[in-house]
């Protein structure tokens, strides 16, 4: 088994899925590439990953767990989250497909 943390009841957790055009998954993924490291040393971000979805051309799903709401507030409104966004924003067919945003894991391990 991992080594996740455990969830706490605070707990955020967003799971986005998005289409990025034709030809221009490479720059989609560079931008994760230059700040998804980062990312995952914010003070109370759990959890931060990126996944390419099998079978499904050009589709993604971004994993995102934060430790409280004010964690997740931080990081949307930092100057180079900001920026990520706008830069993806363009790269995207439409908007995230599907954004769920729930609290914690009931039945951990």
């Amino acid at each position: 088994m991992g080594t996740e943390k455990k969830a706490s009841i605070d707990e955020i957790a967003i799971i986005a899925l998005v289409e990025v055009q034709q030809g221009r998954t490479d720059e989609f993924e560079k931008i994760f590439e230059e700040t998804i490291f980062e990312t995952r040393e914010e003070e109370g971000v759990v959890e931060f990953k990126l996944f390419k979805i099998k079978n499904r051309q050009n589709h993604y799903a971004l994993i995102e767990r934060y430790a409280n709401q004010e964690a997740l507030d931080k990081h949307m409104a930092k100057e180079e989250t900001i920026n990520v966004l706008s830069a993806l924003e363009r790269l995207l067919t439409k908007p995230p497909v599907e954004i769920i945003n729930f609290g914690f894991e009931l039945f951990g391990n």
